[in-house]
């Protein structure tokens, strides 16, 4: 018997021998490789970091496994539970004092577990049928909803608010039983948080995989998991079985959240969604060299995280090194992993990015006079808007539309990355960072005009994106959103770091000329903003009419079938990435010189969530829709000034907009446009098939369908109300009248001609026969 035979891909045996082979392969390369090693105690901090971080990338896979969704809120769905766990067991209820440990325990993982069937029953049950791009957005959104919740559990005024509550709420430590407890391993201490938090996360494990093989609904959830259509003709309750999986999603985020307040510190009240995004980069790292889909990987890929990063801080003491190594580690693993996928994965992938696209208006209707008249006042009246606009507003309120125009091309840049080209990307503002390192660079210190300076610009940024989304071109599904939030993460910690790299950022950066004309002033480079706005809306139409369009489309539905048609799939992907980049370089440049600075702060993660969410809002399939997603973002900062407010109302709002509207406010406009298209092709009795899908044009054209028949006067007020709402229809017309009998016609004669050849062949009878014997 070979080796292959004793240990098959996939069996139990193998996987954990695997398992234990990366971890001490890690634990190994960290002490012997690295300049001051890892020490016994760095090592079991490490494996103690990676068992939370497994806790959160379980949760990730069974989530992706199930609804085939990216869960972002994932990290704060225990934030609730663990403040309400640290009130409960630190600072105590007035008049009662704290609550023991188990007690507090119990209260928080149920929490936790409620908040997580809560939020499926409320948000991804509404959205269990929509495309997954849709319901990842929900999760994304929730993060933003589900931050302030914390501060409110703190509000309640049910504390005990005596003189150590300042300090407690300071110190952060949740308090556990046997304080005294203490080992000593070099150079940290462990107490009872640390073995408690080993031992809760190997029961967690062991229970859940008891639980998915030896109960029946653990098999109802692999089941499901390999094909839910199947599941569901064979009678299982997929959706019972997706409140389940959510709860235990939440039981594990909350008991994460639980294990960070005994060991390290408590993550407190709050925060933001940049400090979110970086907290799950690690989680969904590890989930994803476990390719979404094999629990012991992900576990082992996340104890091994946690030594490297672990032993990384013992040796460098940088946080950002040790980012870029495991962002490094994460890519190199997505490169180094086969490109095969089940047939359930490949359709769950190209569900992932499959999104409605908006009609045009139809050539039947733009034929009317009237329908020409009206839109060009549309488009004349948003014209005169935009053009007016610099004049009728303070400068301070021109800098923001300026700043709204060039965020209109970051979301121009996702509309060809995302909703043609079907990848997401969550840091899409780090190329736009990298667009304004380079353009900034160029024009302040070296020289270049700015007009020289946008397109190298430009297509630095375009080389940058395809390198990143190089493990794109072999894997599908969400590993671009992975591999594009680490490179934001590194981006903004490492790459726009002025201590470290001081030579790259641009110093005395001045607003450009253009034919002897100076645009420093707002209006201006409102004007400018806004031109380049309009140019790059006009490209993007033009590339969406054009062949590269069409074959965007049919990669992003079935990459498979257009090999035959002679289309290099990577190629493609490739433009994809390197158009999408050269967008978001462009716009780099103008925000650089918009700001005449460049503040790293201003290119956090959060930035690119937010231009993420605001393509979602337009309606990331069209152009229209990004530029409709630019101006809610627009208005939102008109009217709201304060920054927690303005992301809560507008995670709020795009929940109601995605209950109401999936496809953005684009689709919920231009739905409008197509009822009132309808009307009028009714009035005026037009077959028009684009806008009638489930009618038949044939029954269409014999029905003649409308509210009245056409007359030359004033509407239906000038018909009696016996024909005010007649229907004219030649499909039926009622039984034939039955005639008296003596009123019927008589019957034909035959005619000699019109009998059968077998009876005109036969001879005629003599003529002397009288009439009688004829008969």
């Amino acid at each position: 018997m070979n080796l292959k035979e004793l240990l098959p891909p996939g069996s139990k045996r193998r996987n954990a021998i695997i398992s234990v082979a990366a971890v001490a392969a890690t634990l190994l390369v960290c002490t012997y490789l690295l300049p001051d090693g890892a020490p016994l105690g760095v090592q079991v901090q490490g494996l103690i970091r990676g068992s939370r971080t497994a806790l959160l990338a379980a949760a990730l896979v069974l989530i992706w496994r199930n609804t085939r969704i990216v869960n972002f809120a994932q990290v704060v769905m225990g934030g609730v539970a663990a403040n309400l766990a640290f009130n409960l067991a630190a600072v105590g209820v007035e008049g009662f004092g704290t609550f023991p440990f188990v007690i507090v325990l119990f209260i928080a993982l149920l929490i936790s577990t409620g908040v997580g069937m809560l939020i499926e029953l409320a948000f991804v049950r509404r959205f269990f049928n929509s495309p997954r791009l849709v319901l990842t957005v929900v999760t994304v959104v929730m993060t933003p909803v589900l931050l302030p919740l914390p501060g409110y559990i703190e509000a309640i005024p049910i504390w005990n608010r005596g003189p150590q509550y300042l300090q407690k709420r300071i110190e952060g430590k949740l308090p556990v039983p046997f304080s005294d407890l203490q080992i000593s391993l070099d150079p940290f201490k462990f107490g009872f948080g640390h073995l408690f938090a080993l031992a809760s996360t190997v029961a967690v494990f062991a229970g859940l995989g008891w639980f998915l093989t030896r109960t029946r609904y653990g098999a109802a959830v692999r089941g499901t998991a390999e094909n839910a259509d199947r599941a569901l003709m064979l009678g299982i309750n997929v959706r019972l079985l997706s409140t389940l999986v959510w709860g235990i999603a939440g039981f594990c985020s909350g008991l994460s959240a639980m294990l960070l307040g005994m060991t390290v510190q408590f993550a407190g009240a709050g925060g933001s969604p940049a400090a979110s995004a970086e907290a799950l980069l690690y989680p969904l790292a590890a989930a994803v060299l476990g390719r979404m889909r094999s629990l012991p990987v992900t576990i082992t890929a996340a104890l091994a995280l946690g030594i490297v990063e672990e032993s990384l801080n013992w040796s460098y003491s940088e946080p950002a090194l040790v980012l870029a190594v495991v962002l490094t580690v994460v890519l190199g693993g997505l490169l180094l992993q086969k490109t095969g996928f089940s047939r359930a994965n490949e359709g769950a992938s190209a569900s992932w990015a499959a999104s409605r696209e908006i009609r045009p208006t139809p050539p039947e209707m733009l034929a009317l006079p009237g329908i020409r008249r009206l839109r060009r006042g549309i488009f004349a009246l948003i014209a005169i808007a935009l053009l007016v606009f610099p004049q009728a507003f303070s400068p301070s309120r021109v800098n923001l539309a300026s700043l709204i125009a060039i965020y209109a091309i970051v979301a121009l840049s996702l509309v060809i990355l995302t909703g043609w080209g079907g990848q997401v990307s969550l840091g899409q503002f780090a190329f736009v960072a990298v667009g304004a390192l380079a353009g900034g660079k160029l024009t302040a210190d070296v020289g270049l005009p700015f007009w020289l300076a946008l397109p190298v610009a430009a297509a630095l940024t375009a080389g940058f994106a395809a390198a990143v989304g190089q493990p794109a071109l072999r894997l599908r599904g969400p590993f671009l959103a992975v591999s594009t939030l680490g490179f934001a993460v590194a981006a903004s910690k490492l790459l726009l770091d002025s201590d470290r790299f001081e030579w790259l950022f641009p110093t005395d950066i001045e607003r450009p000329t253009f034919l002897f004309l100076s645009l420093s002033s707002e209006r201006a480079y409102y004007y400018l903003c806004l031109a380049f706005t309009l140019i790059t809306a006009v490209v993007v139409r033009r590339l969406r009419a054009g062949r590269t369009g069409r074959v965007l489309i049919a990669l992003r539905e079935d990459p498979f079938g257009v090999q035959p048609f002679g289309i290099n799939a990577t190629r493609a992907r490739l433009a994809v990435f390197a158009l999408s980049g050269s967008l978001a370089g462009v716009a780099g440049v103008l925000l650089v010189h918009h700001q005449r600075s460049l503040d790293a702060n201003a290119f956090g993660v959060d930035r690119s969530i937010d231009m993420f969410i605001m393509a979602m809002v337009g309606g990331i399939t069209s152009v229209s829709g990004a530029l409709l997603g630019a101006t809610y973002i627009g208005l939102t900062q008109f009217l709201i000034d304060d920054e927690q407010f303005r992301r809560l109302g507008t995670s709020i709002g795009l929940l109601y907009l995605l209950f109401a509207s999936p496809g953005g406010l684009a689709a919920l406009l231009y739905g409008a446009r197509d009822a009132i298209l309808k009307i009028v092709a009714m009035r005026r009795r037009m077959i028009v098939p684009s806008l009638f899908e489930d009618v038949d044009p044939e029954a269409i054209a014999k029905r003649k369908a409308s509210f009245a028949p056409p007359m030359e006067g004033r509407g239906l007020d000038v018909l009696p109300m016996d024909r005010r709402y007649a229907m004219v229809t030649e499909l039926y017309k009622g039984p034939r009248p039955r005639r008296p009998r003596e009123e019927r016609p008589p019957p034909r004669p035959i005619v000699p001609t019109e009998l059968p050849q077998a009876e005109r062949a036969q001879p005629a009878l003599p003529p002397e026969l009288t009439t009688e014997e004829r008969r």
